[in-house]
């Protein structure tokens, strides 16, 4: 099945289209996180502190429902690497809540990740994967 969304005359198609999406999608980004694990796992002893937060949501991230066992084994040994890398090192008064911390566009108030696909604030704005910057 070849799917146009916007084209599609049935319902029934429209939402098969969108599940088929929803796969690919999800196979693409385990595939994107279980490689940027394997690379950073890496190159750990060169991370900065600057580079934590991106770190920190990708080990996140690996570790949400959906995420493939082996996936999340990865992340667990890339945290392990990162503190082990860093601590050394840590900054006074930076803490990795600190670090993970991202506001809201819309209101200022703390954005929840509770999946890949999205966030919430307390607020309950919704935002898209990638639509808000870390400060």
């Amino acid at each position: 099945m070849t799917c146009e969304f916007q084209t599609l005359p049935d319902c029934t198609d429209r939402l098969e289209c969108e599940h088929l999406a929803s796969q690919y999608f999800d196979a693409i980004s385990q595939a994107v996180i279980r490689i940027l694990i394997y690379h950073i796992i890496v190159m750990a002893h060169l991370l900065t502190w600057g580079d934590v937060p991106f770190v920190l949501r990708l080990t996140k991230q690996a570790s949400l429902p959906g995420c493939p066992e082996d996936v999340r084994m990865e992340a667990q040994r890339l945290s392990k690497h990162v503190v082990a890398a860093l601590s050394s090192v840590e900054p006074v008064g930076t803490t990795p809540d600190d670090l993970m911390s991202e506001s809201c566009p819309a209101c200022g108030s703390l954005i929840l990740l509770e999946s890949g696909a999205q966030a919430i604030c307390a607020n309950a704005h919704c935002w898209g994967r990638y639509s808000f910057e870390t400060h």
